[in-house]
């Protein structure tokens, strides 16, 4: 089950020259994730067993940005509608923290990203019951798909990761404990 977060009471402390540089630095984010998607799918005839990989990697990373960026803008502009950006912020604590928020979520989904399809290409995740889905463009539509999720949900994915690794680290833990 999937929760979502109520986030009418977040109030964002954003100096007015952190605040400009993060709305600038998204769209930038979000303009170069379209370039990228619209260079590879116009690209696509090009696409061989050789560069299939390449491809899918600057594509999956492309709409990971996109749908990262876009959620992004949009907490930022649902909070300037509803008043919830504080400029005049004092606290240089809250104020880091905000731009830290919003500056490296979109890196973090980069990251899961990366290793979202090194899960697919490893077998761990499958996603296809082809045996050659490496070479052909179905892999890299899937993983493209399975980016901008990443990206979108970035949030969830690191709370649902940091459960995952804590029962793997705990298991692999009390099974060698078990062993001596």
């Amino acid at each position: 089950m999937i929760k979502m977060h109520d986030n009418k009471k977040v109030v964002y402390n954003l100096p007015s020259k952190w605040l400009a540089f993060i709305i600038v630095y998204l769209i930038i984010l979000f303009a170069a994730g379209i370039f990228f998607t619209i260079f590879i799918i116009i690209n696509l005839q090009y696409l061989s067993t050789k560069n299939v990989m390449t491809y899918t990697l600057i594509n999956s990373l492309a709409l990971c940005l996109l749908f990262c960026s876009m959620k992004y803008i949009r907490k930022l502009y649902k909070a300037g509608i509803e008043n919830r950006i504080d400029t005049r912020s004092t606290s240089i604590i809250k104020s880091l923290g905000n731009i830290l928020y919003f500056v490296f979520r979109p890196l973090f989904s980069c990251a899961f990203t990366i290793m979202g399809l090194l899960t697919m290409l490893s077998g761990i995740l499958v996603i296809t019951v082809s045996i050659n889905y490496i070479v052909n463009e179905r892999f890299l539509y899937v993983a493209s798909i399975m980016s901008g999720c990443i990206g979108y949900s970035i949030g969830t994915v690191l709370d649902k990761y940091q459960i995952l690794s804590e029962r793997i680290i705990n298991n692999n833990f009390n099974n060698k404990e078990n062993i001596k």
